[in-house]
């Protein structure tokens, strides 16, 4: 059996569309592909609003939310004769939470998503993740980390590796809140 981790890390300072992402390995042998990691630019932040509300400046902002960091890595287990297992994936992301000025309660919901798709862009897989953070009193911004890596088990066969899959990671929102950031790029 093929067993090693390839681990990234990719800081998010600008929005990124993908890429892929180094690895590295102890092993003197190239490490397997691991599947891309992308962040669509439209699910990369999320600005809610209150309910109801009518505004859309900055005054009227109930939470915002963006990914601050990732960390990303893949370990392959494949038999050696057949050619079949599989890869395990881990992706654990840190997600920087805002305070709106008309965040009276110091409470932000949301949720994130991953998704995988094969290189078609199929479908494959996808969940959500709720998250809830409380901002201390006085603190207008947090950073959220998720506690363990969330594992994904991708198939491997003679001809079929990372490069035969993508993972999204990006946060959930409402078609009024996609359509507000995409005219606020």
């Amino acid at each position: 059996m093929k067993a090693h981790w390839a681990w990234a890390a990719k800081a998010v300072l600008l929005v990124v569309a993908g890429g892929v992402l180094a690895a590295c390995t102890s092993d003197d042998v190239k490490p397997e592909p691991c599947p891309r990691l992308l962040v669509p630019f439209d699910s990369a932040k999320l600005t809610r609003f209150p309910a109801g509300a009518a505004g859309r400046t900055v005054v009227d902002v109930l939470h915002e939310e963006e990914f601050s960091s990732w960390n990303y890595g893949c370990k392959y287990d494949v038999d050696d004769d057949t050619g079949i297992g599989e890869i395990a994936a881990e992706v654990a992301v840190d997600i920087a939470s805002s305070r709106g000025e008309t965040n009276a309660a110091g409470v932000a919901d949301f949720e994130y998503f991953i998704a995988i798709t094969d290189s078609n862009k199929t479908l494959l897989e996808r969940k959500t993740f709720p998250v809830r953070v409380e901002y201390p009193e006085g603190v207008p911004q947090v950073v959220w980390r998720v506690e363990k890596p969330h594992r994904l088990s991708l198939p491997v066969k003679p001809g079929i590796n990372g490069y035969n899959y993508l993972i999204y990671i990006g946060l959930v929102m409402t078609r009024e809140e996609m359509d507000f950031r995409r005219k606020n790029r």
